[in-house]
């Protein structure tokens, strides 16, 4: 039988990630060896209008989430998930492309299965750069399981 022992849960606090959170939870009830990767990723480009064809550094980098802001973000992280599992999860706070995060992620941690949602914050992104879910699908060295929006 297959077993899910690390499981990687991008969440970026949208409802469909919550339902996608909701899943995993689930499967990190019923195993209690198992270990929950929760990771939250800035979007690098966002913050990337700078560089070297503009003359300047970007106003946003790595150096800017510092230990405040990642405390602040590993406590509202870790606010969703059920107190009975929270010593079995890890979390992550990632700055870059977020389904190349996900996928580093997935092969540094050598993660069994990823439990995404389908839909992420915002449809403009989705028109503009295309699914991080659907490029998680096709590029994860590992199972996917990709959750539905009930809405």
């Amino acid at each position: 039988m297959v077993q899910f022992k690390k499981i990687l849960c991008p969440f970026d606090f949208s409802e469909n990630a919550k339902e996608a959170l909701q899943y995993a939870n689930h499967l990190m009830l019923k195993d209690e060896d198992a270990i929950l990767y929760l990771a939250h990723v800035v979007d690098s480009r966002v913050f990337d209008y700078g560089g070297p064809i503009y003359g300047q550094e970007p106003s946003v980098s790595m150096v800017v989430l510092d230990q405040s802001t990642r405390e602040q973000l590993e406590k509202k992280l870790l606010a969703e998930i059920p107190k009975v599992i929270q010593n079995r999860v890890e979390t992550i706070i990632l700055f870059g492309v977020p389904f190349l995060e996900i996928i580093n992620t997935a092969k540094d941690k050598n993660i069994d299965l990823i439990v995404i949602g389908t839909h992420g914050r915002t449809d403009i992104a989705h028109m503009l750069i295309g699914s991080v879910a659907e490029k998680v699908v096709r590029k994860a060295p590992c199972p996917v399981l990709s959750v539905k929006s009930k809405k």
